[in-house]
């Protein structure tokens, strides 16, 4: 990402129209009162014309119409509010928008500047394309018995190990919660708080007790990361 030093010197306007990535400056109101030539031609990609998303209309709802998740849009608009009012520094988030019919990853950044905010937005999807190679490469090949989540803690995938080590097929625990999963009906066996610890966003670790599809004890060291 870009760095700010100096645009002061040479005015907003100028300042935007000289950066590589795509940028927008906002109104305290959070009005977009101009945008920049890679922001335009991201807006190509959408096929959205400035007109309907440029200067003069709101910036959440230019996220919208770019496919972002509705609680995305709300978590950004929170914290460029929090920047006006001087409650938050800078701000940067990776967020996944709709392009047609595939999925893109941008990370923007969001700062004040002089009476608005400065958004700075960049493609980061070939990154986050290499990023999920490596980790299922990593999901597929461990020795641990790896179990992936959602944000309720419902399973959404799991590797070969696991099959191996608790027996259990993707299908049978799909949409289950993991602890109901691995506790087989003794309940306060299988750690829950470190489970909500790493729904949380925390890393997590501990021993426990779990129990596979025929009701074996196995005792197990866990580490969890959202």
């Amino acid at each position: 990402m870009s760095d700010f030093s100096g645009s002061e010197s040479i005015g907003p306007d100028s300042f935007i129209s000289s950066l590589p990535e795509g940028a927008s400056l906002l109104d305290n109101n959070l009005k977009v009162q101009s945008i920049n030539s890679r922001w335009e031609e991201t807006l190509t990609e959408f096929e959205l014309s400035p007109e309907k998303i440029g200067p003069g209309n709101k910036y959440p709802e230019m996220l919208r119409k770019i496919g972002c998740p509705e609680e995305t849009v709300e978590k950004l608009t929170r914290e460029i509010q929090g920047i006006i009012k001087g409650e938050n520094g800078e701000c940067i988030e990776e967020i996944k928008v709709r392009s047609g019919g595939s999925v893109r990853w941008c990370e923007v950044k969001i700062s004040g500047f002089g009476d608005g905010v400065l958004v700075l937005k960049e493609d980061v999807s070939a990154r986050k394309k290499k990023e999920k190679q490596k980790v299922d490469a990593l999901f597929n090949n461990s020795t641990s018995a790896i179990a992936m989540l959602n944000n309720a803690g419902e399973i959404i995938d799991i590797n070969g190990e696991f099959e191996e080590v608790f027996g259990y097929s993707l299908s049978e625990v799909r949409g289950e919660h993991l602890d109901d999963v691995l506790e087989w009906g003794q309940e306060g066996f299988a750690s829950r708080e470190k489970t909500e610890e790493i729904l949380q966003g925390k890393k997590s670790r501990g021993k426990g007790t779990r129990f596979d599809r025929w009701g074996n004890e196995k005792n197990s060291c866990f580490t969890g990361f959202p």
